[in-house]
């Protein structure tokens, strides 16, 4: 894929945008006590099991009434 010239110039000049989204977001991050690394650690725990089978497991196991 080649950019048109125009395409190239609007990539210049949204380039300091990203930058300072980027720093932004790392600073954030940062802030929050790294929870970027949380939700990593979640969608893992979640890719091992999903939310609903965890469910359906303490629902089979709770005395019914």
């Amino acid at each position: 894929m080649v950019l048109t010239d125009s395409g190239t110039a609007l990539v210049e000049r949204l380039k300091p945008l990203w930058q300072a989204f980027d720093q932004a977001a790392l600073t954030l991050n940062a802030e929050a006590g790294e929870v970027a690394a949380a939700l990593d650690r979640l969608d893992d725990a979640l890719a091992q099991r999903s939310l609903f089978d965890r469910i359906m497991d303490k629902l089979a196991a709770s005395p019914t009434t």
